[in-house]
């Protein structure tokens, strides 16, 4: 018998040892620090005080950021604005990532709920919604 730790008394041959080879990353592993809900749903990109707006398609998203489509080759710049037409919401927004198929990944600054839009810019943008809740 080993004296092994805190004092308790266990036999050499009583676990066996089993082979388990390390770990690897599977395709699903997910290294967001919030979990991201999937979606395929119609948005505005805004900026330049909010004169130019892109229509966009919401790939995903989390609670610090987003994933969205544009037409490929089209730009924008690093801070905007990013629409949610259906929950009737406003994204100030930085762009982290761009790829070459149009798919923009951007990380959130602040919200702004348009339902009770004040400034002059978030009227703007919460009329992006009215117009898309009267399309529907």
């Amino acid at each position: 018998m080993n004296k092994g730790t805190f004092g308790r008394a266990t036999q050499k041959n009583e676990v066996a040892e089993i082979y388990q080879p390390p770990r690897r990353r599977s395709i699903l592993f997910d290294a967001r620090r919030h979990g991201r809900k999937r979606m395929v749903i119609p948005g505005k990109l805004a900026f330049g005080s909010v004169r130019q707006v892109l229509d966009c398609l919401i790939g995903d998203m989390t609670v610090g950021g987003a994933r969205v489509r544009i037409k490929p080759g089209t730009q924008v710049p690093n801070e905007l604005f990013l629409v949610h037409l259906k929950e009737w919401c406003a994204y100030e927004a930085r762009v982290i990532w761009r790829r070459a198929d149009g798919n923009l990944g951007l990380a959130f600054k602040r919200s702004f709920d348009l339902d009770g839009a004040i400034s002059a810019d978030l009227r703007t943008l919460r009329e992006f919604c009215v117009a898309y809740d009267d399309a529907k």
